[in-house]
């Protein structure tokens, strides 16, 4: 037969490794009871997802998680991790240099030749990472600056590269500035720091024409600051900003998105003003505290709402009908708030506290809720 997996103490949360007896109920075939010295242990066998955690090298609460040439990077409170496969081919994750500090954004970048890796840490400054493994933190000398004080290091919460101009990248700052940089060959040129928000900016968009639209938190707030301008404008509930929590931030079929305590609303480009759009999920999240929301390439669309508890749902959709998956098998996922979600290799993966979970779209078979 083909070796599918080798479970121990090492790799799982079974207290021994002698296994003495095996129990599964044939009307429920996804649990697997294992008897061990001194314990007995329930293994969810055919989940439609992975969980990789503390056993598979990760430390810390994980923030974000990206693919960079080749390999996928963690970021989490404890460090920069990096997977490579062990001896049997399973993914195993390890402490990419030295890196202690917590890190919260991974930015992913090309610009005209050059491709990186952002890192944002909270005590050392902004990593960037070079395909080859060379790591340097933005300061000193590849600071085009005429203040001093602009070319220290600076921590970022949050990083997004410019669509329209590719080279430009804004930085949401823990000091709640926002720092502006253009890249060209190796050297960062200051641009300016934004500061007429309050809070930190915690995401960050932008618009066709360049316009940058970000959120903030402590307190909430939702700005629009025109291209090449300094001077932020706080949209209010004249234009259309519910008067409850703002939760994210992000494009969902060419239209820029934001997730709030009160449903979906989208941004009216034509009149700069914010209209409810739960018309996304055919109108399941009207009115309900949505958290976040993720698309993957095939369409399908995962959103995170508060009812009593977090539920992690999936939205499927064809041209004359809509699938919702909630419950069953991803009810066995934490209730926490949503974090991050992105999709590599095919497969959707969450940060959900000091574990990541994958899943696996094929083997997702749930019963439709009633």
């Amino acid at each position: 037969g083909k070796l599918t997996g080798h479970w121990t103490t090492e790799n799982t949360d079974l207290l021994d490794n002698l296994i003495t007896s095996l129990y599964t109920d044939p009307e429920k075939n996804s649990e697997l009871w294992i008897a061990t010295t001194g314990a007995i242990t329930k293994a969810y066998v055919n989940l439609p997802f992975t969980r990789i955690y503390e056993k598979s090298g990760i430390d810390g609460s994980v923030n974000n998680v990206c693919s960079f040439n080749g390999s996928i990077y963690v970021s989490t409170d404890n460090g920069l991790f990096k997977s490579d496969l062990d001896e049997n081919g399973n993914r195993v994750f390890s402490r990419f240099n030295n890196i202690t500090s917590q890190i919260i954004p991974l930015a992913v970048a090309k610009v005209a030749n050059d491709s990186f890796l952002l890192a944002g840490s909270n005590l050392e400054g902004v990593f960037k990472i070079n395909p080859n493994g060379k790591t340097e933190i933005l300061q000193g000398k590849i600071i085009d600056a005429e203040k001093e004080d602009v070319k220290r290091p600076f921590l970022a919460r949050s990083i997004f590269q410019s669509k329209v101009k590719k080279n430009r990248f804004y930085f949401g700052m823990i000091n709640s500035a926002i720092r502006v940089l253009d890249y060209n060959n190796g050297l960062w040129k200051f641009v300016s720091n934004i500061i007429g928000q309050k809070g930190y900016a915690d995401y960050l968009n932008e618009l066709n024409n360049g316009d940058l639209i970000f959120g903030t938190l402590f307190p909430d707030g939702l700005y629009r600051l025109h291209f090449n301008d300094t001077v932020p404008v706080k949209y209010t509930a004249a234009q259309g900003v519910p008067d409850s929590s703002l939760n994210y931030l992000k494009d969902y079929n060419g239209s820029l998105c934001l997730t709030t305590g009160a449903g979906i609303f989208k941004l009216d480009e034509q009149n700069d003003k914010w209209i409810p759009f739960d018309e996304m999920t055919r109108g399941y999240t009207k009115n309900m505290n949505v958290d976040g929301f993720a698309a993957n390439e095939n369409g399908n669309l995962w959103i995170t709402v508060k009812d009593k508890r977090y539920y992690d749902i999936l939205f499927t959709f064809d041209e004359d009908s809509m699938k919702i998956y909630r419950g069953g098998a991803l009810a066995t996922l934490p209730d926490l708030e949503f974090f991050y979600t992105t999709s590599i290799d095919g497969r959707d993966w969450f940060t959900k506290f000091k574990s990541l979970y994958i899943v696996d779209r094929e083997r997702l078979e749930l019963k439709l809720p009633k």
